[in-house]
């Protein structure tokens, strides 16, 4: 087979769930498979993943946004593909071919992208709703990433249902990502993240952290990992406002050696999201021998499992009561992080990597 791939989403300047997803598939379809030669279409030069069946094709030099509209198409014709692969539903809306297979992360594009926040949120929302209506409708086959998306885009498109076993294809987790060692277990910090979105919710976070006594807070300071400059200090502002900045610390876009350290030295990893297309960090954090609070719905509950401490996001108080918990009941802690070690033996590279081969096979 003569694959494409869209690999617009390898080239992002910051770290996201998107780009990870697109660089782990990417990475393990070039070891997994040598026989066919896969054609990935990137703005610019990539060169993180060397393989003899791979071929990374720059598109043309017009204006940044409009490369991929205009661009694109021409060169999947005249590279005459089998199969081409948006790696989310976002793409060029003058591509057409036959048997293309779309990724679909998230669905609600009025939580991923606020409005109200700027008028660049607003042109972003509104060119990914312009673009995903061509994809979608397009797309021979999708591939989902949880079974919570599948059913919202069975709901929201009105489309017919396809085989769950088939078209649902969870992610994975880096095997970098593990715990540290017995001399380094010492747990330093609690651990969020967050982005521009207010659907990460890391204010509720805050507040929570905010009703801690002052010895845990004093034990273990607040760590945030923010994807921008413009993000952290929206979070140096709420936590001023709440007068605990000093006992919180922001780091930005940082590298995966530091990430895993982050992981592994924390107490306890917050991920209350009011809105996930899967909730990848939550797989990272257990792999890293970390105990993992987070939402008790949507795709949350369904990575995390038993696995972790589900909450209601919404709800500071218990956030706090499930922290304080951590700290006063070893056990407790203890339990979580071996049914965690075994929870992320189920989602590996190689398995979506596997699955995604099977598709293209498919179509």
């Amino acid at each position: 087979m003569r694959i494409g791939i869209d690999g617009t989403s390898l080239c992002l300047p910051n770290h996201c769930g998107i780009k990870n997803y697109s660089e782990n598939l990417l990475l393990n379809l070039a070891r997994l498979d040598t026989k066919n030669d896969y054609f990935i279409f990137v703005p610019r030069r990539y060169e993180k993943i060397k393989a003899r069946n791979f071929t990374f094709l720059v598109f043309g030099n017009q204006t940044p946004f409009f490369k991929r509209q205009l661009s694109l198409n021409s060169l999947v014709k005249r590279l005459n593909l089998d199969v081409f692969h948006y790696l989310e539903p976002f793409g060029a809306i003058t591509l057409n071919h036959p048997k293309i297979v779309t990724t679909v992360h998230d669905i609600n594009l009025a939580v991923i992208y606020p409005t109200f926040k700027s008028f660049r949120y607003f042109f972003k929302r509104l060119y990914a709703s312009l673009t995903r209506y061509f994809v979608v409708n397009k797309t021979r086959e999708f591939i989902f990433v949880s079974e919570t998306i599948y059913n919202e885009f069975l709901s929201h498109f009105k489309k017919e249902p396809w085989d769950v076993n088939e078209n649902i294809i969870y992610e994975g987790v880096a095997k970098k990502f593990k715990p540290g060692s017995k001399k380094n277990s010492h747990a330093s910090h609690i651990l969020t993240m967050g982005d521009f979105s207010p659907r990460k919710n890391v204010e509720t976070v805050l507040y929570a952290y905010n009703q801690l006594p002052i010895k845990v807070k004093s034990s273990y300071p607040l760590k945030i990992i923010a994807s921008t400059k413009e993000s952290a200090k929206n979070f140096e502002k709420m936590a001023k406002l709440f007068k605990i900045a000093k006992f919180v610390k922001i780091v930005i876009n940082i590298p995966d050696t530091r990430l895993r350290e982050l992981y592994q030295k924390a107490l306890v990893f917050i991920y209350p999201s009011l809105y996930e297309g899967f909730g990848l960090p939550i797989l990272e954090a257990m792999a890293s021998g970390t105990v993992v609070i987070t939402s008790e719905f949507g795709a949350m509950q369904e990575v995390a499992g038993e696995a972790a401490i589900l909450v209601n996001p919404r709800d500071p108080n218990q956030i706090t009561k499930s922290i304080i918990k951590i700290t006063s009941q070893k056990a407790f802690g203890f339990r979580l992080k071996t049914l965690a070690a075994k929870r992320v033996t189920n989602f590996t590279w190689e398995k979506t990597a596997k699955k995604t081969l099977e598709v293209y096979q498919k179509v």
